[in-house]
């Protein structure tokens, strides 16, 4: 699963690269209204997350998304980096966070689930 999660992670960081960035909702609700879909949207971590395991930025229940957030939060435990916070997605809102610290979450957490299926 190790591998499977890394590109999970992977994908969900080339999400936020691509699209932005948001706190506070699973994706950017105003691309929405202004007609973009999903995919297109700015989103979350969980939200990148649930979109790169194949699924709408808002089903937490989708195969290998609940395994790729664990594993970011496992990642920021070990990083010293989730601070304050309890959940992933409240680390993703906290006050100061940035796109970079998101991104770069993710991507540590990938190398780190590489690391652990060598």
């Amino acid at each position: 699963m190790s591998a499977e999660t890394a590109a999970i992670l992977d994908k969900a960081a080339d999400v936020i690269e691509r699209n932005g960035w948001v706190q506070g909702d699973y994706i950017n609700q105003r691309q929405i209204d202004d007609g973009e879909g999903p995919g297109d949207c700015a989103a979350c971590a969980r939200g990148a997350i649930n979109m790169a395991a194949g699924g709408p930025p808002d089903n937490d229940y989708l195969r290998g998304a609940q395994e790729a957030s664990n594993a970011v939060e496992e990642w920021l435990v070990y990083s010293g980096s989730l601070g304050e916070a309890l959940s992933l997605v409240e680390w993703n809102d906290a006050e100061g966070r940035t796109a970079n610290d998101v991104i770069a979450a993710l991507r540590g957490a990938a190398q780190a689930e590489r690391e652990r299926a060598a």
